[in-house]
């Protein structure tokens, strides 16, 4: 008989072993490491078998570990020993060949002609005797083991069967009645088998090691060192050390994948996810199919599921899942139940086809929201298989949602609700869920939001939309300036409370301080005091904490209002976000404003800002940054308060902000005027505003920003028709409160400039009459104009008064406002030195804040000031100095430390220390105060020329 040219085992491992590889096309196959006394013990049995009898050896392992290439060597050995080898290698596809699998062996080896035409008459009479699960006549059996038998009497024979859980049944009851007869013959059977306790030819595995002259021999995954040692045979050793720990890891040891990655990196110089992902996959399909029924459950459950889990979600039993996890572990396809790498659980899931991969993870998202799994876990199994979802599944979505918000996530909250509102649900629950849809596309995009509305106000028309969700589509409504549709809802709640609820009396709080046109007239005291956060089910904890601050808010109530902003803001970090919780943490932050707390303001917003996302957040984000922007241009930090300003206004787009733009816009062209950057203010000023924006507080600190920019730019009666009308606004709405927005202080100082300081004292006067509704700062701002319609001798107690407050609230560009009207009522009063001594200061906080426009004042002012001429001595030494000693000596009289005028010459501390010195001494002076002013008026002229002429 001619030999069959189709040997499977020999035909996937090639044929000629080298030192260290053998070598199969394009492919190296890596020798064998840490098998070294596996195969000792196999050549001890080989070498008995020689020369005594023969026995059974069944090595096991996981797909990967090995299996195939052990026999292969052991194979190889045995015929440069002298064995005749017969070999087999079994697979699925051929289980339903009846005596394959002996047919493959007796045809593996060339037999003498009539030894191999009765094998052949055999075979033919066991296949057509047989069937798949049927053994074949024991004469048959027999026939065929005395032609071994008679084989092994001249040559001993090692006989190597691959995968032999694959073998069809009459092949597997041969190699039973072949086992009982080995012992005294001089033949050597080695099986290679998946770990499994489970498989259905179990009862040949017992029947098998119950044979006397049968081993059981385990192959595991290989260890770190053994990684390393199969990487050095490929790769360069500096190469192979360096990612070693690395491959070893994703490896998990299994030779086959350890192969796959290192195959990649000879070829691309890196592992390919697909490449490593194929290679498992082929690993699970080889091994029981247990293995990858479990490894589908695994990666459609994720990484905490338990081992119940994965059962219900595959059908199979709970002991077989822990046995093929425990067994995938030790051959390294696993570690700790999980997939090494992401490629590996993304390789599983693509092989699922999509439609039951679909159904898988619908049962997953069942199976995981019936056993308490958080129903956010569930929801994205519902999100991955994307299909519409069971109507079960819709109060489960809105629970995962909620849940996505408190974690500042709500993106995911969306998809959440987006798959809720494709389950076959009734009107009412439709109405709820688009509602609560509608809250999570505000806090990322507040414009695609109001594409919602239209809806929503139609299913609260048609009595389906919640008492709560009708609460807050009040309050989205007026963002997005739908002032009339918000009336209506209103005027239906109202008409629907014959006794207004607390949930409506909240809402007419907050009314009254954001949007007082359209609140009914509030209550002449606070607001009731509830124990707790809430005294009713379903009353909005966060509207009500909204409410309460909005009062404050429009009463002037500093004191009590701060308390409450922090409690609300430390709450705020605690709970997360709900649909009213961002517009409390708004008016905590501008409550803290509005009272002189910037400071304090400015810390909770870096604490929020480091808390949220801006990504995932960015209308809240928006909204932190619009009020950093605030506290900054209230501290007199120009350049600051424009960067907030602008990343609130770009963080989302401006329709997205509706009536609520007044805030960032306000902030930056209030900056942007004080820094004289007047084009910028312009620019902004020109952009469209909702005309609903001044039926709200929103449309204050826009309108005060205008007149301030209208009294800059010399627009006198345009700024005074903007400050009257804020306070025209406030007025009406019963909230005249100076923290908001300083109107009567802008409003005389307009009147000065147009010549009529007795309507500006008149103003200022109202002002500070006023008790329990200002603020420190607007006292301040009250004084500095009432201090301009004043004689010049009385102004000084009004100025000292009004420094001390800003110096105290830390505002630094209304300091230099008030030291440059100090220095100049000093020079009037013919008190020289003081008043330059005030000009050096309020030159150099001017400087600071980057006000051009008060440092162009001040230079017009050093030629009140500073133009004294120096006594023959003063200009002597003058004369004297070096270059490099009147810069130093020059900043110096600007008021610049010591530290300061060394960052801006780059040069040390101590230089400038050292050249003061010698300043001091050429100019017979102590101290610095005691500099010439005259130092610095040419050498400020110079440094500022270019900027000036620039922003004129």
């Amino acid at each position: 008989m001619v030999r069959a040219s189709g040997n499977p085992w020999k035909q996937e491992k090639g044929a000629k072993e080298t030192d260290t590889s053998l070598q199969t096309g394009e492919k190296t196959v890596v020798a064998l490491v840490e098998r070294d006394d596996l195969l000792a013990k196999l050549e001890s049995l080989l070498a008995r078998c020689r020369t005594e009898r023969g026995g059974v050896v069944l090595l096991e392992g996981v797909s990967g570990v090995g299996r195939t290439q052990l026999l292969l060597t052991l194979g190889d050995r045995a015929r440069r020993a002298g064995f005749q080898l017969l070999s087999a290698a079994c697979s699925p596809e051929e289980r339903s060949l009846p005596l394959g699998m002996v047919a493959q062996l007796m045809r593996s080896v060339a037999l003498p002609n009539e030894v191999a035409a009765e094998i052949d008459r055999l075979l033919s009479t066991g296949t057509s005797a047989a069937g798949p699960d049927a053994a074949a006549p024991v004469q048959v059996f027999h026939g065929l083991s005395t032609a071994l038998a008679d084989m092994a009497a001249d040559t001993p024979v090692l006989i190597g069967v691959d995968d032999v859980g694959y073998a069809d049944t009459p092949s597997l009851q041969y190699l039973l009645h072949l086992s009982r007869r080995v012992a005294t013959t001089r033949i050597m059977l080695v099986l290679t088998d998946t770990i499994d306790r489970r498989t259905p030819h179990l009862p040949f595995r017992a029947e098998l090691l119950r044979q006397p002259h049968a081993r059981r021999m385990q192959l595991n995954a290989l260890s770190p060192h053994g990684v390393q040692q199969l990487l050095a045979q490929r790769l360069d050793p500096t190469d192979a050390a360096r990612v070693a720990p690395s491959y070893a890891s994703i490896s998990g040891g299994n030779p086959q994948l350890l192969q796959a990655l290192v195959d990649d990196h000879v070829d691309f110089g890196e592992p390919s996810p697909s490449g490593y992902g194929l290679v498992l996959l082929a690993c699970l399909r080889r091994g029981d199919p247990t293995f990858l029924s479990v490894a589908r459950g695994l990666a459609v459950l994720g990484r905490s599921a338990a081992p119940e889990e994965v059962a219900r979600l595959v059908d199979a039993d709970p002991d077989a899942v822990a046995q093929a996890t425990a067994a995938m572990n030790d051959g390294g396809l696993l570690t700790g139940g999980w997939f090494h790498h992401q490629a590996g659980r993304l390789a599983v899931l693509d092989h699922i086809a999509p439609t039951e991969r679909a159904e898988l993870r619908q049962r997953a998202a069942r199976l995981l929201y019936d056993s308490g799994a958080p129903a956010l876990d569930a929801a994205r199994q519902l999100i991955a298989a994307d299909r519409p979802a069971q109507a079960w599944a819709a109060p489960m979505l809105q629970e995962a949602a909620d849940q996505a918000m408190l974690d500042h996530s709500p993106e995911l909250a969306a998809k959440c609700l987006q798959l809720a509102l494709r389950a076959p649900v009734d009107e009412r629950r439709r109405a709820a869920v688009r509602a609560q849809l509608t809250q999570c596309e505000s806090a990322v995009n507040p414009a695609v939001a109001a594409q919602q509305l239209t809806s929503l106000i139609g299913a609260a028309r048609s009595g389906l939309l919640a008492r709560a969700d009708q609460l807050w589509l009040v309050k989205a409504l007026l963002w997005h300036g739908r002032t009339s549709d918000a009336v209506d809802l209103l005027d239906r709640l109202r008409d629907a409370d014959h006794e207004p609820q607390e949930d409506l009396r909240d809402l007419e709080l907050w009314l009254a301080g954001c949007y007082p046109p359209l609140a009914r007239r509030r209550p002449a005291g606070p607001p009731a005091h509830r124990p707790g956060i809430a005294t009713a089910l379903g009353v909005d904890p966060w509207l009500h904490c909204a409410a309460t601050l909005a009062d404050h808010m429009a009463r002037g109530r500093a004191e009590t209002a701060v308390e409450h902003a922090e409690q609300t803001l430390r709450n705020l970090l605690l709970r997360g976000s709900t649909p009213w919780a961002e517009e409390s943490a708004t008016l905590a932050l501008y409550t803290l404003i509005y009272a002189d707390w910037c400071d304090l303001a400015r810390e909770w917003c870096d604490r929020l800002e480091d808390k949220l996302d801006v990504e995932r957040m960015p209308t809240a984000h928006a909204l932190v940054s619009a009020a950093r922007a605030e506290a900054a241009v209230r501290q007199g930090d120009l350049a600051a308060a424009m960067r907030h300003a602008e990343t609130a206004s770009t963080r989302i787009r401006s329709k997205s902000w509706g009536v609520a733009i007044g805030l960032p816009l306000g902030s930056l062209v209030l900056a942007a005027t004080r820094s004289g950057d007047y084009e910028r203010a312009a620019r902004h000023l020109s952009l469209e505003t909702p005309e609903a924006i001044f039926l709200s507080r929103y449309g204050l600190p826009y309108l005060h920003a205008r007149g301030q920019y209208h009294l800059a730019t010399d627009q006198h009666h345009a700024a005074l028709a903007d400050f009257l009308a804020c306070g025209e606004l406030m007025r009406a709405w019963d909230m005249d409160v100076a923290g908001i927005v300083p109107w009567r202080a802008g409003a005389a100082e307009a009147w000065q400039l147009l010549g009529n300081p007795e309507q500006a004292r008149s103003l200022v006067l109202d002002q500070l009459s006023r008790q329990g509704t200002g603020s420190a700062r607007a006292r301040a701002a009250s004084l500095r104009a009432l201090a301009a319609a004043t004689p010049p001798g009385k102004r000084l107690p009004l100025l000292n008064e009004a420094l001390d407050i800003f110096e105290l609230y830390g505002d630094r560009f209304e300091q230099a406002r008030v030291l440059a009207d100090l220095s100049r009522a000093y020079n009037a009063l013919d008190q020289k030195r003081r008043a330059r001594m005030l000009f050096r200061q309020a030159l150099h906080v001017a400087d600071m804040c980057g006000a051009e426009p008060l440092h162009r004042d001040l230079l017009s002012l050093a030629g009140e000031v500073a133009t004294a001429t120096p006594t023959p001595d003063e200009a002597r030494g003058i004369e004297s100095l070096t270059g490099s000693e009147r810069r130093v000596a020059s900043l110096a009289v600007m008021g610049y430390t010591n530290r300061e005028i060394a960052s801006k010459l780059y040069i040390t501390a101590s230089t400038v220390e050292q050249h003061l010195t010698r300043v001091y001494r050429k100019l017979n002076v102590k101290r610095r105060k005691e500099l010439p002013v005259v130092l610095w008026a040419k050498t400020a002229r110079t440094q500022r020329a270019s900027r000036t002429g620039s922003v004129r």
